[in-house]
């Protein structure tokens, strides 16, 4: 086919072309002024969130940064589940967290399979629709929490994160910058 023969099937078809980008865009305009979605601005958070931690051979971690947990949750006041995904330990953290603290939901796993697959076997597990992920070595402040989960009030965010305070004297690292 020629050029001429196609700049004229192009010319053509231009008028179609425009009207289709057209209607569209109508219609995307249209969906997000009329759309109903549901909206979680007016509905409380408190008591969805599963607080995973994810472990290996951190018994000494645990025993430092649970309590703190626990004391968030108690200021908190909300009904959030904790649960730690022990990636196969071998130091005794399974046991201990089951004597010393029954309010927590384990989840063992036979082996080690790592920060990414250990972290998805505790997503799988939530019982809440937003998820909180702490590393095993995280002393948290009693309020942490509330802001988190105020973020999830806005029906477009996806995420939230939060501040990570290093003790004095010692560097920032977790983020390879």
């Amino acid at each position: 086919m020629g050029l001429i023969k196609r700049l004229g099937l192009w010319l053509l078809f231009l008028p179609v072309q425009a009207s289709l980008i057209l209607l569209f865009f109508i219609l995307e305009v249209t969906h997000k002024i009329f759309a109903r979605r549901p909206s979680r601005k007016d509905t409380p958070v408190e008591g969805l969130c599963s607080i995973i931690v994810l472990n290996w051979n951190g018994l000494e971690l645990l025993q430092e940064s649970l309590p703190a947990l626990r004391r968030a949750l108690v200021a908190d006041g909300g009904n959030h589940e904790v649960i730690v995904v022990d990636n196969g330990s071998t130091d005794g953290s399974v046991e201990w967290l089951q004597r010393q603290h029954p309010w927590v939901r384990t989840v063992k796993l036979d082996r080690n399979l790592g920060f990414g697959e250990g972290n998805n076997r505790g997503v799988k597990a939530a019982r809440h629709p937003i998820v909180v992920l702490l590393n095993n070595d995280m002393i948290v402040s009693e309020d942490f929490l509330a802001p988190l989960l105020n973020g999830f009030r806005d029906p477009d965010v996806f995420a939230v994160t939060s501040q990570i305070h290093m003790p004095a004297g010692k560097r920032r690292e977790e983020t390879g910058n």
